[in-house]
């Protein structure tokens, strides 16, 4: 569960580095504050991030009411629709006020207002105190209002923000920075800025609004220092793992060119630099080759971890250069200690390491005291002090669960605290509800007015319960009630199983109840938590401390408990009721000779012969095949979230599908596969079972799950952010590959789910029914690595669309599939990808473009348009020039692949090159016609939504007509399907109503699955005619229709079954793979020799 804890801690890290900006703090009597909030963006009513900068002008505005009666806040509001500017420069009390003002034309260079903003802070004022907040929408905007903003150096402190994207941080980084005292914020604006006590007190250090005197540690310290820390609090980890781990450490003195190293406990910093220094070579890679070194040094079976921490800079020499190439044996986990610029070169270098992890916040500049960064060393490390794991929330027998809230703090009604604890009170009483039927929720409440106090054992059901027991006066040294909770928890049972919830206001408080707190030694875990104030935070540090287990969370309880995620996973981590996964069935360690021939790539094709000796062009076309059946395939943790209005019309009949479709489901996953629905809760919230592994007692207590579902309609923004959290969380990943059904029949919600990031996790969504969000949905699946949309009109099976994907995911051969393009020579002038293939592309260095395309399917292929521009060639004879080369990778059973070489894309540079058309030029037409019949058909569906119907009529014709011009010997079934996607849109835009019911999801089904070349359900019984199904696909939908329709009563096969039936009907197919892949590099092996006996042939 360490993995868990280290990803739910992020946004708490961030949270402690971000109060850094704080100001020397304004008090009665202080010179006014002249806030100036620039909105540096297109802000005309078509955008909305207006709105969002709305709310932080009125939070501003909030803050700085009573710091000083003359403190003014003003704005500035570009208008770029008529290149004019508004401003204002006093407490404007609404959207429309703030619009009424007159319009200022833009004058040239704005610099994106900010001499307008020190204008407006000088105004009136012979000693200003002045603060600039830069608020932008991330994009990079042109044009006189924003024109040299970077190159302004600002008097002020300029605080920039992004509340959209983050095209722009660079910018905004260079802004701050040419400013005396301003910063950038690399996260992004809360959505809900009033509610974000992180975002509230990032406030109040920069305005001087922050209630106390202490001034947060400085993030400025110097780099070698931090790192130093950060080794010894390494140092102090693994000292009592085992008693022969090391510590070692690579340290380059660039000054000289040479670098120092040392493998044990090495004392003093002075120590460090005390040893010989040795010349750099080429090529150093960061020193991670002498990393490996040290870790296999004096060890036959060593157990190596590499912690890189850079100071964020893009550095040269020779000790830095290869960094991002090397491939790592052991992890390498990358930290950054300040800048961000070479955040991507961190990124890549931790991919390339096996296991190894890329943290993106900083290092924290005090590393001990930070309990986040501890406890993510600690899951790094091994080092987690785990005495067991909670049990899971549907083990049977689980003992009952104790758990004691203390409200340590003076609860008369004067102390609005108690109002927040009563919500978690309820809060962790939903929770543990199901835990056990026996399990208890006990509060302690200290009446400090009558220096008494109130306790209860039981499901107290309100504020009112809570004060109607009786009052015992408290004794002396109390020690917050602790002693008094482990009363309650040992109380009526011999085996307790107890957990202590103490909630502090923060202030150190006096008296009988709260005396000797600090000293007391508890039997059960006592985590601490403050809801206000950080005065008592050491306080709370020592309590927890003292316990077994326990913990101080250092980030104040969110106002509203329920809607934070991260509070509710942390809670679900302390109590035991984490939607963990359950440890899948162990098996025999795969072959690795089994990953062999999994995925390959067939020679490359050529649209020319040969090219020019002067600048010319060419198109390649590269396909990767996967192996056919999926003799080894990686296990599938599936989440699924339903959002299904029973209470619609028709919505009885819809529930009833989902049902039938879910147990379809339940039915063929096998017990390595797992699987976790996230519905409503009985409280209105989200419910959610673990990942359960689908043997026979997981597919029974699933499928009555499913069958007491009522009505599972959720919020989706919420919904996708929860099964997020659940794969984020697991503890077993290794050979599984992590995928989202998200089905919904709702266009409502409460935010916008298209903002949540999936990772590299695949969202397949499902609009059921025309009122469904089809556009939202697209885009989310769009967003995802991997993932499909899929249209089931009202009156469809959603069987069919269910058992087409699982096909698929039941047969993934592997994972992190990336496809590298690197030029060779000087040959190549441009590259680009050929639009059309709708995955992640990154320029992974000068030459180099890596396509990722995630997980792929047993029978799946991608091919992919390579367009190239030449150079004039230097070699005036004709030559074969290697131009490029192209390079598989994939990840299997939990191992990197990379077993099949790099394949040379080559062609001959001539000074009479060939006219005529190369025999792979019709199949590279026939890939450019599919890829551009996906461009049509989006470009049709924008005219229809514009009402020009008979005009997207006409665009699709014109598809049709390219459709004829594919010339294929196996062409036709590829042009029979292309013009049959054609054929059907045209009819489903005879009118606005029909096309907005039905052929606007349609197009959008059919514009993903050709992006993502996968197959998904357009919304009709044409699935069997898709491009990419495969042949698990084709039975998976056989079957559905017999579950569902005609013979229901008939045992549906499992994914084990299905594998044994392809395997009999082509028994060669087991050995093909591997087979292929020998022959192959057997094939190039004697190619090279023969290169080398007779060089010149």
């Amino acid at each position: 569960m360490g993995g868990m804890r280290a990803q739910r801690y992020h946004r708490h890290k961030a949270s402690q580095q971000l109060a850094s900006p704080k100001m020397g703090t304004p008090n009665a009597g202080s010179g006014p504050l002249e806030v100036v909030i620039v909105y540096a963006f297109d802000s005309t009513t078509a955008t909305p991030a207006y709105r969002l900068v709305d709310e932080v002008y009125w939070f501003v505005q909030d803050k700085i009411g009573s710091l000083a009666s003359s403190s003014r806040l003003s704005y500035i509001f570009v208008e770029l629709a008529k290149n004019s500017y508004t401003c204002q420069k006093r407490f404007a009390r609404s959207r429309e006020e703030i619009l009424a003002k007159s319009c200022v034309p833009c004058t040239k260079n704005m610099a994106c207002g900010l001499p307008e903003a020190h204008r407006l802070i000088g105004q009136k004022s012979e000693n200003p105190n002045g603060i600039i907040l830069l608020l932008s929408d991330g994009l990079i905007n042109k044009g006189d209002f924003f024109d040299g903003a970077e190159d302004f150096a600002s008097a002020w402190p300029v605080y920039t923000f992004t509340v959209g994207g983050d095209a722009y941080n660079q910018g905004l980084r260079t802004i701050a920075a040419k400013s005396q005292g301003g910063k950038f914020n690399p996260l992004t604006v809360p959505s809900e800025p009033r509610k974000s006590v992180d975002f509230s007190l990032y406030l109040d250090g920069i305005l001087g609004t922050i209630k106390d005197d202490k001034k947060p540690p400085s993030l400025d310290a110097a780099g070698s220092g931090l790192v130093d820390e950060v080794y010894w609090l390494v140092q102090d980890k693994i000292g009592d793992f085992a008693r022969s781990s090391r510590l070692s450490y690579i340290y380059v003195e660039s000054a000289k060119n040479c670098y120092t190293y040392q493998k044990r406990f090495a004392r003093s910093r002075k120590e460090i630099l005390a040893k010989s220094c040795l010349p750099c070579m080429k090529t150093m890679a960061c020193g991670l080759p002498e990393a490996h070194r040290l870790i296999s040094q004096n060890s036959e079976h060593p157990n190596g971890i590499i912690l890189l921490l850079s100071d964020g800079l893009i550095n040269k020499g020779d000790f830095f250069e290869g960094a991002e190439d090397f491939a790592s044996t052991w992890p390498v986990h990358t930290f950054t200690i300040g800048g961000d610029a070479y955040n991507q070169g961190l990124r890549a270098i931790a991919a390339k390491s096996k296991g190894g992890k890329f943290n993106p916040l900083p290092v924290p500049s005090d590393p001990r005291e930070s309990v986040t960064f501890s406890l993510y060393l600690d899951d790094i490390l091994g080092t987690t002090k785990y005495v067991e794991k909670p049990p899971s929330l549907y083990a049977p027998g689980s003992r009952p669960l104790e758990v004691v809230i203390l409200y340590a703090f003076d609860s008369t009604t004067a102390t609005p605290a108690y109002r927040l604890v009563d919500q978690v009170y309820w809060f962790v009483q939903e929770k543990i509800g199901d835990f056990a039927s026996s399990s208890r929720l006990s509060y302690i409440y200290v009446e400090s007015a009558k220096n008494s106090y109130t306790y209860q054992k039981r499901f107290a059901r309100s504020r009112k319960a809570i004060l109607a027991t009786s009052c015992v006066p408290c004794t002396k040294t109390m020690a917050c009630g602790l002693p008094e909770a482990h009363r309650l928890i040992s109380q009526n049972s011999e085996h307790p199983n107890g957990i202590i919830l103490l909630l502090s206001d923060g202030l150190i408080n006096k008296g009988d109840f709260f005396e000797g707190a600090e000293d007391f030694a508890s039997t059960w875990p006592v985590h601490t938590f403050t809801v206000g104030g950080d005065a008592y935070n050491q306080g709370l540090h020592t309590i927890a401390a003292k316990s077994p287990g326990g913990k101080f969370n250092p980030v104040p309880v969110p106002s509203e408990p329920r809607k934070s995620v991260d509070f509710s996973l942390y809670l679900d981590d302390i109590l035991g009721t984490m939607r963990d996964d359950e440890k899948p069935p162990s098996s025999d360690a795969a072959d690795s000779s089994a990953r062999f021939g999994l995925v390959t790539m067939k020679r490359p094709t050529y649209s020319k012969y040969d090219v020019a000796l002067t600048a010319d062009s060419l198109t390649v076309g590269l396909e990767l095949n996967a192996a056919s059946p999926a003799t080894a395939r990686e296990a599938l943790d599936l989440v699924v979230v339903l959002d299904i209005h029973s209470g619609w019309e028709g919505g009885d009949i819809k529930l009833s599908k989902v049902k039938k479709a879910m147990e379809f489901v339940i039915t063929k996953l096998t017990p390595m596969d797992r699987l976790s629905i996230v519905t409503k809760g009985p409280q209105d919230g989200l419910s959610q079972c673990p990942l359960r592994c689908m043997t026979p007692a997981g597919q029974t207590d699933l499928k009555a799950l499913i069958n007491g579902l009522a009505g599972p309609s959720v919020d989706l923004k919420e919904g996708l952010m929860t099964a997020l959290a659940v794969i984020r969380n697991r503890v077993h990943t290794e050979g599984r590959t992590a995928n989202i059904f998200l089905v919904t029949d709702d266009g409502e919600d409460s935010g916008d789910a298209r903002s949540v990031d999936p990772g590299n996790v695949a969202v397949h969504t499902f609009g059921f029914g025309k009122k469904a969000g089809h556009e939202v949905l697209k885009d989310i699946a769009k967003r995802s690595l991997g993932g499909t949309y899929s249209f089931v009109p009202d009156d469809s099976s959603l069987c069919e669309p269910f058992s087409l994907l699982l096909g698929g995911l039941l047969t993934v051969v592997a994972q992190d599939v990336q496809l590298t393009l690197r030029s060779k020579g000087e040959d190549v002038n441009t590259k680009e990808v050929s639009p059309g293939v709708d995955y992640n592309q990154t320029a992974t260095g000068e030459n180099e473009i890596t396509i990722s395309f995630g997980a792929i399917f047993a029978g799946e292929s991608r091919k992919v348009g390579i367009n190239l521009t030449l150079n004039a060639s230097r070699n005036c004879a004709g030559l074969d020039a290697a131009i490029a080369e192209a390079e598989l990778s994939y990840n299997a059973q939990g191992g990197l692949e990379r077993q099949q070489p790099p394949l040379d894309i080559q062609i001959r540079r001539t000074a009479k090159p060939t006219a005529a058309p190369t025999a792979d030029a019709a199949r590279l037409h026939a890939e450019e016609v599919r890829r551009r019949h996906a461009d049509r058909i989006r470009e049709a569906t924008a005219l229809a939504d514009g009402g020009r119907m008979e005009e997207a009529r006409r665009r699709l014709q014109d598809g049709l007509d390219a459709v004829g011009t594919i010339v294929l010997d196996d062409g036709e079934r590829m042009a029979g399907v292309l013009r049959a996607e054609l054929q059907r849109l045209i009819r489903l835009m005879e009118s606005k109503e029909l096309f907005q019911e039905q052929g606007r999801p349609y197009a959008f089904a059919v514009e993903t699955s050709h992006g993502r070349q996968r197959a998904a359900a357009k919304g009709g019984d044409d699935a069997v005619a898709c491009l990419y199904v495969t042949p698990r696909m084709a039975a998976h939908l056989k079957q559905a229709k017999q579950f569902e329709k005609e013979h229901p009563n008939t045992a549906v096969p499992s994914a084990d079954e299905d594998l044994k039936q392809e395997i009999a009907a082509n028994r060669l197919a087991a050995v093909l793979g591997p087979l292929g892949f020998y022959l192959d590099n057997a094939i190039k092996s004697l190619q090279a020799i023969n290169k080398i006996i007779v060089p010149n042939v």
